[in-house]
């Protein structure tokens, strides 16, 4: 599944470091990209459950998900 977001409170390039690695360490995401300047992420995951999982653990580290779109 291919995954479009755009995460908000970013304010630093720490900021995309931190998302990139927890969801390539946590969920084996592949593919992983976060613009810091427009702040949308891109990632592959393996399915839906992977993707409830991926919010959750964004929300953890203080950021917020806003146009989440699915592609199959």
């Amino acid at each position: 599944m291919k995954i479009k977001a755009i995460i908000k409170k970013m304010n630093c390039q720490h900021c995309v470091d931190k998302i990139t690695k927890t969801l390539q360490k946590n969920l084996k995401a592949k593919k992983v990209a976060l613009d810091f300047d427009s702040q949308i992420l891109t990632c592959q995951l393996k399915d839906e459950k992977s993707v409830l999982e991926m919010q959750n653990l964004i929300t953890q580290l203080g950021y917020e998900i806003e146009g989440l779109t699915i592609e199959d």
